[in-house]
């Protein structure tokens, strides 16, 4: 006779490692109690199943029990009132195990030979060039938060390069220009100066010749 699911009247919690089925919250898990003594090799099964040894910290009562999680479709029978679970039912679906390992592992990273390479255009930094050995596998794929992270501090670093490089820059074309009117200044000097100069030469010759 197949066994029908317990209907929990207070919390049940699935015995079963890593598994968090609770029957007041899950309520589209059925839960099923460990065989009972009368059928030590089922119950024995069941056990090593689950991998759980009785002792001090694990004992079998009536409140403990494996959630629906843990079995397969073909370990249940439906009736016209409930599912029931075959009498020779064993869970067998578990994280350890390859039932509940659907999802495909997640590709390995392409590792990135190469730094971002930015090269600063004027009159701004707007367009970066990158160099990466990156599978073509890959090409397609949203770029990862790393190297997201990376050329944000790339493109920081280089908006401090070139503000550091504009500031010199402009402390030498304001030294340029004292320059410039330093010389300006003394040119206009030295013009009056030789004016002076011929000037006298000329008061000279004249008193001579008078």
């Amino acid at each position: 006779m197949a066994e029908e699911a317990i209907t929990p009247k207070r919390d049940e919690y699935c015995c079963v490692p890593q598994c968090n089925g609770n029957a007041r919250i899950h309520k589209d898990l059925s839960f099923h109690r460990i065989p009972s003594l009368k059928k030590p090799e089922l119950r024995k099964r069941w056990i090593i199943a689950i991998r759980r040894d009785e002792g001090p910290l694990f004992k079998i009562g009536n409140n403990t029990v494996v959630c629906s999680r843990h079995f397969k479709t073909e370990d249940f029978r439906w009736t016209l009132v409930r599912k029931c679970l075959k009498p020779d039912a064993v869970p067998s679906v578990f994280p350890w195990t390859s039932e509940v390992n659907t999802r495909k592992p997640p590709k390995e990273r392409a590792s990135v030979h190469k730094k971002v390479l930015a090269e600063i255009h004027e009159p701004s930094l707007q367009e970066f060039h990158t160099t990466d050995d990156l599978p073509t596998e890959n090409l397609n794929e949203k770029p990862s938060l790393e190297k997201s992270n990376e050329v944000s501090d790339l493109h920081g670093e280089c908006n401090a390069k070139l503000m550091e490089l504009q500031k010199i820059l402009e402390d030498k074309e304001f030294e340029i220009k004292a320059k410039n009117e330093e010389i300006e200044a003394l040119n206009k000097k030295l013009t009056l100066e030789r004016s002076g100069i011929n000037r006298f030469s000329f008061d000279d010759e004249m008193t001579i010749c008078q």
